[in-house]
């Protein structure tokens, strides 16, 4: 077997074992699961960000048209999974369909042990690489969140493998291949699954592009590719909700974001008299209640709404002290920094031995702490002085994503902490792996590390460094 047979051999067995890891453990949970089924509070049909199955199986291309509260994909994956199940009972549906999600979570989960093996392995080493990343795979949130019937592991998953093709992308010597297209299928995939990423997010990969070395002409054809599509979606929202975004829940996130929220009021919206919708409007739009009893805040009463919360919040913005905004955001950040497993009850995670100890590493201090001195030695022996640019446009993705997670939402910053999370443990193990091995040359070659020589032999290595610097690590 072939060397990259074998590394595309260990990631796929990693995967499965990831996978079997997950359902052996809803298999054990499955005793107290909620309703012998669920393992946290919420089915999909009861999440706030998603449209009626029933609207769904009644008229799918309908609906999917008039969705307006997030972007669609999430919904057109249960309308295809609603569209596969033989039963008339819409509660059996929305239990079947929430089935097929778990279990298409499961891979989800074994492609991230999969994916990060696979960066890890070309980063540090096989044998550092293996238990790392089935190290991710116990994370108690990573279990929270692909046992959660929404896009937030998958939307993580997808940000993990975006920053991969990326990563790619600026070493390669070709800059055209298939990664550059897979790249800008993934970025498609992102727009139309998670609100985070809205036009500006378009722009900003313009420029990641040009800061990693992508020539002009490809980034032009990227942004004509990813631009032009989601482009023409957002032109089709505007025209017909008025939105300039793909998520009418922005006017409730902003407002939640600076303290000047009323959720409850939020949620009685349509128990208002006289809250209808216009005569003939589809029942995505017209329908108050979902199956579980869950208000359709895909209701066309909800764009009048967003449009009076977001008048509130420019308002705030315009007279609020600077002070009280610091007050607010920084808030937003301590609840940023809170473990990402402690969104809600959940009947597996609860239970983990091991919880306490990643809820401490993975929160507050700890994680400050460790990205910190992961900074400090990537600044003093990683970092290359004619990669600055390149390393720059690929932090970029990165801030956009944690800035609007801490800046635009008040409450569930933690769970959008997830988003990035896998991105941040890969970064601090790197960093620990290189910092030991620096720590094993020293007792085993003192005399190496101030050997001049050793950057005429290895001139890669030392490109951009001070040769006294220089490790058998940066070999390995």
């Amino acid at each position: 077997m072939s060397r990259h047979a074998r590394i595309w051999f260990t990631a796929v067995t990693l995967g499965v074992a990831a996978s079997m890891l997950l359902l052996t453990l809803e298999a054990l949970a499955q005793p107290c699961a909620i309703d012998g089924f669920y393992f946290q509070l919420w089915s999909s049909e009861t999440m706030m960000q998603t449209v009626s199955l029933r609207d769904l199986r009644q008229a799918p291309w309908e609906s999917l048209a008039n969705v307006h509260i997030q972007p669609p994909l999430f919904d057109a994956f249960r309308a295809l999974l609603a569209a596969n199940i033989d039963t008339d009972q819409i509660d059996q549906t929305v239990k079947a369909v929430d089935g097929a999600l778990y279990f298409s979570w499961i891979l989800a989960y074994g492609a991230m042990a999969a994916l990060l093996y696979l960066w890890l392995k070309q980063l540090t080493s096989h044998r550092f690489a293996v238990p790392a990343a089935m190290l991710f795979a116990l994370h108690p949130a990573a279990l929270f969140y692909a046992t959660m019937l929404d896009t937030t592991f998958v939307s993580s998953l997808l940000i993990l493998w975006f920053y991969y093709l990326l990563w790619r992308l600026s070493h390669a010597d070709d800059k055209a291949g298939g990664l550059f297209w897979l790249l800008a299928v993934v970025a498609l995939l992102l727009f139309f699954t998670r609100s985070v990423f809205q036009w500006p997010w378009i722009l900003l990969l313009g420029i990641t592009l040009l800061l990693i070395g992508l020539p002009k002409r490809k980034i032009l054809l990227f942004l004509l590719v990813v631009g032009g599509a989601s482009g023409v979606y957002l032109g089709k929202q505007y025209l017909q909700f008025g939105l300039l975004g793909t998520s009418s829940f922005a006017g409730s996130n902003l407002t939640r974001s600076v303290g000047i929220a009323d959720d409850q009021a939020y949620w009685k919206h349509l128990g208002h008299q006289g809250m209808g919708a216009s005569p003939g409007a589809p029942g995505v739009l017209s329908r108050k209640v979902k199956v579980t009893g869950t208000p359709n805040f895909n209701h066309s009463a909800y764009l009048d709404l967003h449009r009076q919360l977001l008048n509130k919040y420019h308002a705030y913005l315009a007279t609020a002290p600077l002070s009280e905004l610091l007050v607010n955001y920084w808030d937003n950040l301590r609840i940023w920094l809170s473990p990402s497993s402690r969104y809600t009850e959940h009947r597996i995670v609860d239970r983990l031995p091991w919880r306490t100890l990643y809820d401490r590493l993975f929160s507050h201090l700890w994680l400050v702490g460790l990205l910190c001195l992961a900074i400090i030695h990537w600044a003093l022996f990683r970092c290359q002085k004619h990669r600055t640019w390149r390393d720059t446009g690929l932090l970029l993705p990165l801030l956009f994503i944690f800035f609007v997670t801490v800046l635009f939402e008040k409450g569930e910053n933690m769970r959008l902490k997830f988003l990035i999370e896998p991105l941040l443990y890969l970064f601090v193990m790197v960093q620990m792996y290189h910092f030991g091995m620096r720590i094993v040359d020293l007792i085993s070659h003192p005399k190496y590390l101030s050997d001049q020589g050793n950057c005429q032999t290895y001139p890669a290595q030392c490109a951009g460094k001070d040769p006294a610097r220089v490790s058998l690590a940066w070999r390995l």
